[in-house]
């Protein structure tokens, strides 16, 4: 749940290298402010207090939710407060003193070194998590699908709920490439992705499978219901029009296979079961939807 809170997060951000930067910078700006006040004197009521500070409210209302280290992100905010309450304590007539200032620069800046150190090393192990998202298309990538299935299983096992799973393969895929280049490919995997993921509710996953196939999980949908959703997507990118070399374009077919959790433990079955039911669309005519352990149901 955790993991899924994450990647919801996670979403609203092109790069998280670059709002590392964008964080870091702020919180480095706002200490250059700090010493600038103090080293000329200039009032301390005039700072605005970190946990107030362009860093500080991102820390509270993004990095707090972005962030999965509970130990890490209560130390940072116990940090943020000594350094306002450093600030805050500092009585006006004694700042003139230059003992007093520069042990108050020494005390925020050992404060503010301590907090650099903890938002960089929780960066770091998000782009780690981040690795877990498909370069190209942005998904979900296989590494998580284990996880995931385990724990929708659970779930599904607990509240008697449905939940399906749906394979999706681009039909004749290699022609793409072949005719218009491996460049114009990746353009449509994006833009199929894009119209697979922009069209599910935030509570299902969508993973890149593989190469041109791609994995869906719709919770708390019975078979019927899927076969509704996953139709409406594939009637959509059926009527994209893909761009390739400026003036032309062309659009792409999707054969799709969609399994019922049947109560089985073994996540792997349900895969191999949708597999199999998008392997009936391939060899059926293709651009169809087949659904596993019923009577074929034709686009």
């Amino acid at each position: 749940m955790r993991d899924q809170e994450r990647y919801r997060v996670l979403s609203v951000y092109d790069d998280v290298s670059v709002e590392r930067e964008r964080q870091l910078g702020a919180l480095m700006n706002w200490e250059n402010q700090f010493i600038y006040h103090v080293a000329t004197e200039l009032p301390l009521a005039d700072i605005t207090r970190l946990g107030h500070s362009e860093f500080g409210l991102w820390f509270s209302h993004k990095g707090k939710h972005l962030f999965g280290f509970p130990d890490l992100l209560r130390e940072t905010d116990t940090l943020i407060d000594k350094v306002d309450s450093e600030i805050g304590a500092a009585a006006p007539e004694q700042v003139s003193q230059a003992e007093v200032r520069m042990r108050l620069l020494r005390n925020v800046r050992q404060l503010t070194g301590q907090i650099t150190l903890i938002i960089t090393s929780m960066f770091d192990e998000l782009v780690k998590f981040e690795n877990g998202k498909d370069p190209l298309t942005n998904l979900l990538n296989r590494r998580f699908i284990p996880t995931i299935m385990r724990r929708e299983i659970a779930l599904a096992t607990s509240t008697r709920k449905p939940f399906t799973l749906v394979m999706m393969d681009v039909d004749h895929f290699k022609q793409v490439n072949d005719r218009y280049g491996h460049d114009t490919g990746d353009a449509t995997l994006k833009s199929i992705s894009s119209i697979i993921y922009d069209h599910v509710r935030s509570s299902d996953y969508v993973f890149r499978y593989g190469g041109e196939e791609f994995m869906v999980l719709l919770v708390e949908t019975s078979l019927h219901q899927a076969k509704v959703i996953v139709d409406t997507r594939r009637e959509k990118v059926a009527a994209t029009a893909i761009s390739a070399f400026g003036s032309q374009s062309f659009s792409v077919r999707l054969s799709i296979g969609v399994a019922e959790f049947d109560y089985n433990p073994d996540y792997q079955r349900l895969i191999d079961n949708a597999n199999a039911a998008l392997y009936h669309a391939k060899t059926s005519g293709r651009n169809r939807v087949e659904l596993h352990g019923r009577d074929p149901i034709y686009s």
